[in-house]
């Protein structure tokens, strides 16, 4: 089996916000934070990792969890290239959970301060999905695109971590930063297989889901054939549709011959 993966990234911190809160990583590229918008593109080898990260809380502090989370993800991508395909989920719930932790140590107990991940591996035998919080993950062929996160997942067959009890209430967090002894995070997984061919994945920060429906999505996808088009055209919708926050769109290419 021969596998090419292409990504292409959009970034945009939007008409009304003072600085791009969200980062995203393109196995070794990602945005430093003296930037406020950037477009990058990137060949990949297999193993390959693709991330988007959201910050969350106040703009001197969301932000840098998000550059903090795409730099720890850079590092430690690494030690999952040479791991055999069972050893992959758990090894990636350890490297989540460190930045969750790295993320705590810097910031104030019980602060509404981090960021939102969404990422894809791409192993040599499997594609491993990865997300905490509310971004969105699409997988695009045969002329219809199929969210993998949310309903996705389990019409896909993928088991969700159960909700944790703390203190006799249930507490769902949705982003990294969360304290252990407050609350935990809850990172949800899945595992695809490559399929021949070409198929795309569609990775969005949640202010693309508030500007543009499913809909929307799937007429700028499959009006342009050209990857860099799609991701600048649907941050161009986003923004003409009234968005109001910042907005990042990756788009994977995978080119499978078996």
């Amino acid at each position: 089996m021969v596998i090419h993966v292409k990504a292409e990234i959009v970034t945009n911190k939007g008409k009304f916000r003072i600085h791009n809160e969200e980062n995203f990583l393109l196995n070794d590229k990602y945005m430093e934070l003296t930037e406020e918008n950037k477009k990058s593109s990137k060949r990949c080898k297999v193993p390959a990792f693709l991330a988007i990260c959201e910050g969350v809380g106040e703009t001197r502090y969301g932000r840098k969890e998000a550059y903090y989370t795409v730099k720890a993800l850079k590092a430690e991508r690494l030690k999952l290239e040479h791991l055999r395909t069972e050893e992959v989920i758990g090894e990636i719930d350890k490297i989540v959970r460190r930045i969750n932790d790295g993320i705590t140590d810097h910031t104030v107990l019980g602060s509404e301060i981090g960021t939102t991940l969404a990422a894809l591996f791409f192993h040599e035998r499997r594609i491993f999905l990865i997300s905490v919080g509310n971004n969105l993950v699409y997988e695009i062929g045969d002329f219809k695109i199929s969210p993998l996160l949310g309903t996705g997942w389990q019409e896909a067959g993928v088991r969700r971590q159960e909700e944790v009890e703390t203190g006799g209430r249930h507490i769902h967090v949705p982003y990294l930063g969360s304290s252990s002894n407050q609350m935990q995070i809850q990172p949800e997984y899945g595992v695809l297989h490559y399929k021949a061919g070409i198929t795309r994945y569609l990775l969005c920060t949640s202010g693309m889901a508030k500007a543009l429906s499913e809909e929307k999505l799937k007429k700028v996808i499959f009006s342009e054939t050209k990857s860099d088009k799609i991701c600048n055209t649907l941050i161009e919708q986003a923004l003409l549709n009234g968005s109001n926050e910042d907005l990042t769109v990756l788009l994977a290419e995978v080119r499978v011959t078996i």
